[in-house]
């Protein structure tokens, strides 16, 4: 429901609705609830990325030496993951071997737990 009203929000098509028709009690109570849902995911969504921005810095901190690019892309990802902004890992770069995606997918939780204490 929140991605269709969003969809239609950004489209303008709730805007052109609401200045062609009078508003209702109804329409400006549901109105409301529609715009506290979107701060709040809005709030939810800025903590999250600002965690996952925290992590990777910590992460990289932790590395003993500087990670490729391919490395800090894909521990990027899979902070994102863990904190529930990606639904899953992108597919990985070939500069990332297996051992390389265990190791990362074993680190993002550790340092995702580290900066949210």
């Amino acid at each position: 429901m929140l991605w269709l009203i969003g969809c239609l929000e950004a489209s303008g098509t709730l805007r052109e609705e609401r200045s062609e028709t009078r508003e209702g009690p109804l329409d400006r109570l549901l109105m409301q609830g529609i715009d506290e849902v979107f701060q709040r995911q809005r709030e939810h969504f800025d903590q999250q990325s600002s965690l996952g921005d925290k992590a990777l810095e910590r992460w990289k901190e932790k590395q003993g030496t500087s990670p490729s690019f391919e490395e800090e892309h894909y521990a990027e990802g899979a902070i994102l993951v863990v904190l529930g902004l990606n639904s899953r890992q992108q597919r990985p770069r070939r500069g990332v071997t297996k051992e390389i995606r265990e190791r990362i997918e074993r680190e993002a939780p550790e340092v995702v737990r580290e900066v949210q204490t």
